[in-house]
């Protein structure tokens, strides 16, 4: 989502902020600039959830491939051992 959709979907609360701050330009400075920061924040988590939900590696290796290119990096953030070994496709 980039900033001009944030933009839109803030608009009217930044008009009933807008009206509550009497148009001080510090009030709408901050609701702009969170405006901004979620922005970022959304795009942030679209590019997480689009890379774990299907990871580049499945395209490019296959499933099993995948499981076992993800592994140490899953391991790594859940601080916990995790194997991944094909088996039964005759490997």
């Amino acid at each position: 989502m980039d900033t001009a959709v944030v933009a839109v979907a803030f608009a009217p609360a930044r008009d009933v902020a807008q009206r509550a701050v009497g148009r001080l330009p510090a009030g709408l400075a901050v609701l702009d600039d969170l405006a901004r920061r979620l922005a970022v924040a959304l795009a942030a988590v679209r590019l997480a959830t689009e890379h774990d939900l299907r990871p580049p590696a499945l395209d490019e290796l296959g499933l099993a491939g995948a499981l076992e290119d993800l592994a140490p990096d899953t391991a790594d953030r859940a601080q916990a051992v995790v194997r991944a070994r094909r088996a039964g496709l005759g490997e």
